[in-house]
């Protein structure tokens, strides 16, 4: 075995600019660092479209390979929300939607406690109404054409997951369907889930298959072709029997701050 010594290096940063996290990489031959900018120099820090880190914070959701005749889709539903979300697929389909991205993860803020950003380990960026999202996911990535992603384009995203949890994780086709509509605590964060931590879980969590977060807030979402929002799934505080994923209710007040909710964003391809 070749001996290795242990020597010291220091990195140091332009003025202004500081380390906030830092990660072993490729088996400890390199180093992964995460700075803040000054707002003059930059108001938001965003990854390099086409990286392999913009690649996996933002996978394809792939409605374009999704086929009717897939064996997920033989599913005879039982309740109105297994319903609703196959007609969306279907139609979806009908309607030949594009593939878009969805971020892997819940947003958080940076630290002005405005700016949209998508990172591991931070508070989810609750405490929005749906009004500022609609504003402000805009902003976000406008070269990918950022906004919220509405209630068509969620339910798509729900049958993805289905169909990974049947094609990759060997679920039965009707155990698959009741995960997302009817009990959803082995895959999501809430009450009565697994080591349920009584508040927000840490943004990048409970991975299934690219995605995570995918309980532990509620998502506000766009109504598609009409005026309004909608609020899916709940939050860390519940009992999932009563809120899956796939539940979803009418936003009344709009301008109303959610302090357990976040805007969920979509992106061209």
């Amino acid at each position: 075995m070749r001996k290795a010594i242990e020597q010291e290096g220091t990195l140091i940063l332009e003025s202004g600019k500081k380390i906030v996290r830092a990660e072993i990489i490729d088996d400890g031959q390199g180093i992964r660092y995460y700075y803040t900018v000054p707002e003059s120099e930059s108001k938001k820090v965003q990854l390099q479209v086409g990286s392999k880190e913009f690649e996996e914070m933002f996978p394809i959701v792939d409605i374009e390979n999704v086929s009717l005749q897939d064996s997920f889709m033989s599913y005879e539903p039982e309740n109105n929300l297994e319903k609703r979300v196959k007609f969306n697929i279907t139609r979806a389909k009908e309607l030949g939607m594009k593939n878009f991205r969805k971020p892997c993860m819940d947003p958080s803020f940076a630290d002005d406690g405005e700016t949209i950003i998508y990172c591991a380990g931070k508070k989810p960026a609750v405490g929005k109404s749906a009004l500022w999202w609609n504003e402000n996911a805009p902003k976000f990535m406008p070269e990918k054409n950022s906004r919220q992603i509405d209630d068509l384009e969620k339910d798509v995203s729900l049958g993805i997951i289905i169909k990974y949890l049947v094609e990759e994780k060997k679920y039965k086709v009707k155990d698959a369907w009741k995960a997302v509509c009817v009990n959803s605590k082995d895959i999501g964060h809430y009450h009565d889930s697994k080591n349920p931590k009584g508040d927000f879980e840490r943004t990048g969590s409970r991975k299934v298959g690219k995605w995570y977060d995918l309980g532990n807030t509620r998502k506000i979402v766009k109504r598609r072709g009409a005026s309004g929002f909608v609020l899916f799934g709940r939050n860390y505080s519940k009992d999932v029997n009563d809120h899956p994923l796939a539940v979803a209710v009418n936003i009344i007040f709009s301008n109303e701050e959610y302090s357990n909710s976040v805007g969920e964003i979509r992106l061209d391809v």
